[in-house]
């Protein structure tokens, strides 16, 4: 087989183990999967316990919050109020990224 990233031509990783081009560059192996092996059926189970309850109350409280912020339930979905959403749960999944930066 040719080689899909010549020798050479990318930085070694410091430790010495390797480029990470070739994780990349190499197509790997799936696994096939049946039509029947996809079709599951979604369910939910109803909150048994006071915690479980709250946690299922917070849960939905958020997602509104995030749908409306995001104008989500707000007329037809469009790529712009994808790529709104997209970076706008990006930016939230920073912060406590940077918060245990500037705490450490």
């Amino acid at each position: 087989t040719v080689p899909l990233v010549k020798e050479g031509a990318f930085k070694t990783h410091p430790l010495g183990i390797g480029t990470c081009a070739s994780e990349y560059m190499y197509a790997k192996t799936h696994g096939q999967y049946t039509p029947e092996d996809l079709d599951i059926n979604l369910t939910h189970v109803k909150p048994k316990t006071f915690l479980d309850r709250s946690a299922l109350f917070a849960v939905k409280c958020v997602r509104t919050v995030f749908d409306i912020g995001t104008g989500w339930n707000r007329g037809e979905i469009t790529t712009d109020k994808i790529l709104n959403r997209a970076i706008f749960l990006e930016t939230i999944a920073a912060v406590p990224g940077m918060v245990a930066a500037v705490i450490r």
